[in-house]
């Protein structure tokens, strides 16, 4: 029944690595790496270092059994090959697939040059790191463990809550608002804790692998999956009545297909995940201003009005338009159209400013939904493969392993833009 206990894992059990914990196996790498990672804020490299030194010990680890039953090869797009990404369709895929081989590179390159002793290890090549930190991307568990016997209670997960970290990373004009949506990309945060009366900076924060838990596979579910927490267990509940011989699903987060493939190495076709998914269109604004003649004709033609879309920030929103799993395009897209492609005498008379646009209606709202979806239309129509063809693609069972996800991650790209073709024409 929904509420049940369907895992309960001792503390023990678990990995466990505290934030703060100073080098626990010196004989494994040296203080100067921990030193380093801790600088850094690397992580994930500490909690894939952590697993491999388990590994490492062979039958003597108390963790061998989890270690034996994990993935031996765990296939994320960062092991994809050039070839292999271009079959996605979606060049913002193939740059997270850099991203995640970047930091792969640079955890070995750290590795080599603060604790080269530890590759001398068998157990420590780049490969098995790179499984380790693909271990971690796909299981790990953050948040802060109290000491206080007092169960505590939160949702899964909290980071992604929104589900919009991809599409964050996409567009954000800043480095650092890059780093944020990757480290939002990075952790699912499960519980976390208020410091408690008399209790200075509340608990401390904690990574955490959790056999079998990780193991329960992702479904797009209308209740959120619920954790409880203590010091000394954690406990899964079932969030919803599962029948007799039914598989048990939980729910990994509000995730579209982006991060789902990115962290975990599938994709999510069912209708209950659309609403989670985006399209990001990257070089909408220059399709726009070649290909379009009311933004041709717009373009440049009044520098006052250009100057507040600006300083409003809404360019930004052209440039890269975000998309929903329904087909909608992002509010502050459709605001920054409808400015832009309001007549001189509609600019004027809602006030001259941008704020006069913001509700939508009329004239430039027609306007601005032709635009989008003579754009998706435009975008459907140069890539590779329809969508009838991708479909018959899967329903003729011809292509697997990665080919497969390939084909459905893009079609479920092509089906947003489909659905904004169908919304806006």
């Amino acid at each position: 029944n929904a509420g049940d206990v369907l895992v309960e894992l001792p503390r023990e059990s678990c990995l466990v690595l505290m934030d703060d914990a100073e080098l626990p196996f010196p004989e494994f790498c040296t203080n100067e790496l921990w030193a380093k990672l801790t600088e850094q804020n690397k992580w994930a490299v500490k909690v894939a270092l952590n697993l491999l030194h388990e590994r490492s010990l062979g039958e003597a680890s108390p963790f061998r059994v989890y270690i034996d039953q994990l993935p031996k090869q765990f296939d994320l797009l960062s092991q994809w090959s050039d070839d292999e990404l271009r079959l996605l369709q979606y060049p913002a895929a193939a740059r997270a697939a850099e991203g995640q081989r970047k930091e792969d590179d640079a955890a070995f390159e750290l590795v080599r040059k603060h604790s080269p002793a530890t590759l001398q290890n068998p157990a420590v090549t780049k490969e098995s790191l790179v499984w380790a930190l693909n271990m971690v991307r796909s299981r790990v568990f953050s948040g802060r463990l109290s000491d206080n016997a007092q169960t505590k209670k939160n949702l899964l997960p909290k980071a992604l809550a929104a589900g919009t970290a991809f599409a964050a990373f996409l567009t954000s004009q800043t480095q650092e608002g890059r780093w944020l949506a990757v480290f939002a990309m990075l952790a699912l945060v499960v519980f976390d804790k208020e410091p408690e009366p008399g209790e200075e900076g509340g608990a401390k924060l904690a990574y955490v692998l959790m056999p079998l838990i990780d193991a329960f596979n992702h479904a797009s579910l209308p209740t959120k999956t619920e954790f409880e927490f203590s010091a000394a267990a954690f406990r899964l509940r079932s969030p919803t009545r599962v029948k007799e011989n039914e598989e048990v699903f939980i729910s990994y987060g509000a995730l579209g297909n982006d991060e789902l493939l990115v962290r975990y190495g599938f994709v999510a076709l069912d209708e209950s995940a659309v609403e989670h998914d985006t399209y990001v269109y990257q070089g909408l604004a220059a399709w726009l201003d070649a290909n379009h003649e009311p933004c041709r004709r717009a373009k440049g033609a009044d520098g006052a009005r250009t100057k507040q879309i600006r300083d409003a920030r809404l360019e930004t929103y052209v440039s890269q338009g975000v998309f929903r799993g329904d087909g909608t395009a992002d509010a502050n897209l459709e605001w920054a159209l409808r400015c832009a492609l309001a007549t001189p005498e509609e600019w004027a008379k809602a006030g001259g400013t941008c704020d006069g646009f913001k509700l939508g209606g009329g004239a430039p709202e027609k306007r601005a939904r032709e635009a989008l979806a003579a754009a998706c239309a435009a975008r459907l129509a140069e890539m590779e493969t329809s969508v009838a063809e991708d479909e018959a693609t899967l329903a003729g069972g011809d292509v697997q392993d990665r080919a497969r996800v390939a084909v459905q991650y893009r079609l479920a790209k092509k089906r947003i833009l489909s659905r904004a073709v169908q919304k806006y024409a």
